[in-house]
Parts: C-alpha cells; structure tokens; sequence
C-alpha cells in the first residue's frame, strides 16, 4: 500500500522510499519489490533529492542544471546530476540490453516496461529545464517507435479483412505510423523495420510513397498527411511525434494510439492521469487497436507511461 499521502498529511518529513544509496539501488528495487510499496515512493524519493540537489548547486553557484551539464556528467551518486536523471539513464540502458537481447534470438522488442518507468519520473519531476525535456523526448520517442513497429507487425501478419483497413483513418494512421518509424528508427544496422515501413508505403501508399527510399530518406522528405483543423495548414510529421505544430504555429495534439491529429470538435477523449497525453475515442471505422479487430475495452491505458486514462465526454 502506498502511504506516501498518509505520511505527507500527518506532516512528517519523511518520504516512503526504498534505501537508495544512488541510481543503481533505486533501479534495482523494481525488480527486488523488497522496499517499495509502489512507484509513487520512487517519484517522491527523486522528488525530494531534486530538491536537495538544486539546493546545493545554488550554493555552490552552478545554476540550472542543464542538458550540456546531463551530457558532461557521469556521476551517479553526488552533485554531478539529480538522482532521477541517473535512475532514468540506468532504466533506459536496462531496456536497450533487452532489445539486443531479443534481436540475437531473432524475437520482437520486448514492451518498454522500463521506459515507461523513467518516463513517469521525468514528467513528474518539478520545473523545466533543457535536460528535463531532452530526456523526455528521448524517452517519448523511443516507446513510441515501439508502438508503432508492434502495431505495423500485427497488421502486416494478420489476415483478417484487409481491405477494411486500406482507406480511412485507419490507413492514415498507418501510414503516419511508418512516417514516424522512418524517421526516428531507420538504419543499416535495422534492415527489419526498412523492410516493414517499404511494405506498408507498398500496401496503403500513394505513388510517390512507393517511389519514395526509406533507407535515404531525410525529415524534408517526408508528405505531410494532415491539415490544421483551425487554419487549414499543413501540419508536418516530427520526431516530437505527440507535440504537432501546423505551419502557422498553432499547437495540437496527436492521438498516442493512432498518432492522428486530434480533430477539435472530438465528442470523446481520452487524457491520461499521469503525463497528461491524449487519445481519441473509436470511430466506426478506426481498426487501429492491435490489428485484430477486438471491439473497445471500457479503459485505456496509456502507451507512454502506461498508467490509467480518464475518458473525456463533451
């Protein structure tokens, strides 16, 4: 039971929290479950050492902790950076040695478990800085590169009416989904998802999509799919996949699920309690759940974070 609350109300300084001596420990404790309760302690504990942390470095005269100061640092345990920044570094180096892992038995990536951890610390961490947010985009994007070749695999393994899933939103998602995967995942080391993106342009494509090579393409080269529903402006694809600027600034939002823009006059939405990103309610002809077909469940839970999802009626 989490008594995080119970022990803030009563005002105790104290925190419940595993015995974290530095970053390694606090990592290891997810899997040893032997002193935490939940991973609200572990937020509250890094929440706290934040605190310390920006407390001495305005006494020693460092300023804000900054992405240059995160890139310098190989600390783990003293003021070379924040104890959450460590954790997180730990959790994502966690999360990559499983991928190469599965990649040896010739198996999927394994669900980003991990990254969505170190994605809730970052998020709930107080303040902005230039290390924060570089750590939450590197983290957004690679669990949602995730999403997108796990659903893009389903859908090009399943049999089931295919040609339900050629027009739509359905074929728009998908083709934003291997927008997305082509620029962020790409590689020569990656043949697998070069042939899984060329395949999907193949499939639900216009012709220059099938004209188009994925292993030299550049972030120009990439269509733009959609339109601002305030302006009608294009709105281009980006890494910041979930954070959508149309051309003439206006800032949108993205479904974390099918990666469409959230159309303004949506009657339902879904918003998470957590890192507070959006998804849309089903349409009558949105497949896009994991390929086969299975109707809607009564909660959603969020592929950033993983956490529950609070349904938005208007």
């Amino acid at each position: 039971m989490d008594t995080t609350y119970a022990r803030l109300s009563s005002g105790l300084e104290f925190f419940a929290a595993p015995n974290a001596r530095n970053a390694t420990v606090l990592a290891n404790s997810l899997e040893a479950h032997s002193s935490i309760d939940s991973l609200g302690d572990i937020l509250s504990y890094c929440h706290a050492e934040l605190s310390t942390f920006h407390a001495k470095r305005a006494e020693d005269g460092g300023g804000v902790w900054s992405a240059a100061d995160a890139k310098a640092s190989n600390d783990d345990n003293d003021l070379g950076q924040p104890l959450y920044h460590s954790f997180c570094s730990i959790l994502e180096a966690k999360y990559t040695d499983q991928c190469q892992a599965a990649a040896l038995s010739s198996d999927p990536p394994p669900p980003p478990m991990y990254l969505q951890v170190a994605y809730q610390v970052v998020v709930n961490m107080p303040g902005t800085s230039s290390a924060k947010e570089a750590d939450a985009a590197r983290l957004q994007q690679r669990i949602m590169a995730y999403w997108c070749d796990s659903v893009l695999r389903c859908r090009a393994s399943t049999t089931v009416h295919q040609s339900r899933r050629h027009t739509g939103k359905a074929a728009l998602s998908t083709l934003l989904m291997a927008d997305f995967l082509g620029l962020v995942s790409i590689s020569p080391a990656n043949p697998h998802l070069a042939a899984l993106v060329t395949s999907v342009y193949a499939t639900y494509g216009t012709a220059s999509d099938k004209k188009r090579s994925v292993a030299e393409a550049h972030p120009e080269d990439l269509p733009v799919r959609e339109t601002c529903g305030l302006c009608a402006a294009p709105v281009p694809l980006t890494a910041r996949v979930l954070e959508p600027v149309c051309d003439n600034g206006h800032a949108l939002e993205r479904c974390f699920r099918t990666l469409v823009v959230i159309d303004s006059a949506a009657a339902v939405l879904w918003k998470c309690m957590v890192c507070e990103a959006f998804a849309t309610g089903r349409d009558k002809d949105d497949n896009e759940d994991d390929g086969n077909g299975q109707p809607q469940l009564p909660v959603l839970v969020c592929r950033l974070c993983g956490s529950y999802c609070q349904r938005i009626e208007y």
